[in-house]
């Protein structure tokens, strides 16, 4: 009964392809579109835990456009609100296409923003951001030894050697290189993407 209920309930919510919503219908529906992208918000199984640590280490994008427009899902026919204020910061959550899945502070909403419409930014959050820790990503290395280096190249220092199994939290992607959070070190570092496996589970603790 309670799966039949969230269904009319989020067959209400939901609008045509490509109409706008507001950022209330954004939350009931997203839900509904995410299993297809492999980000899985269902309550039921992932309560909203946030992370402060983790949420704070994600890349920070800033708006540079006025016509920034938030997506369901990475494609302009999705159902869509905003647009966002320029110089608005988000917090980076995934890659796909031209595309970045993104978390807004502002509204406490997931949604895809496209990438011609903001760019990573140094500048810091004015206060501690809270990102549901459901929407977190990890990555697990399945090589025996995988070197972590210092930016994402294979010229660049290696400052760490993961062996196989070992777990970290995913902070942004930048072509085949993974940027992830070396707890032991308490520092950043980078990993190629053939040497690990991409996954949204909490990693366990140390």
């Amino acid at each position: 009964m309670k799966r039949l209920l969230r269904g009319f309930l989020i067959l209400f919510v939901m609008l045509a392809p490509g109409t706008m919503l507001t950022p209330n219908d954004a939350r009931a529906s997203e839900e509904a579109n995410d299993e297809e992208y492999g980000i899985t918000a269902s309550q039921e199984t992932a309560p909203l835990e946030p992370s402060l640590t983790h949420s704070n280490l994600l890349s920070t994008l800033e708006v540079t456009a006025d016509s920034c427009y938030v997506f369901l899902q990475p494609k302009h026919s999705s159902q869509y609100f905003g647009p966002l204020a320029r110089q608005e910061k988000l917090k980076w959550l995934g890659n796909q296409g031209g595309w970045f899945h993104t978390w807004i502070p502002r509204l406490w909403v997931s949604g895809w923003v496209h990438k011609s419409k903001v760019q990573e930014t140094t500048e810091t959050m004015s206060s501690p951001v809270e990102v549901p820790e459901y929407l977190l990503r990890n990555v697990t290395v399945i090589a025996e030894r995988a070197n972590i280096r210092r930016g994402p190249s294979t010229r660049l220092n290696i400052i760490s050697v993961a062996k196989k199994g070992q777990e970290f939290w995913l902070l942004n992607k930048k072509k085949n290189w993974y940027q992830i959070w070396l707890l032991e070190l308490e520092k950043k570092g980078w990993i190629h993407s053939s040497l690990v496996t991409e996954k949204q589970k909490k990693p366990k603790s140390p």
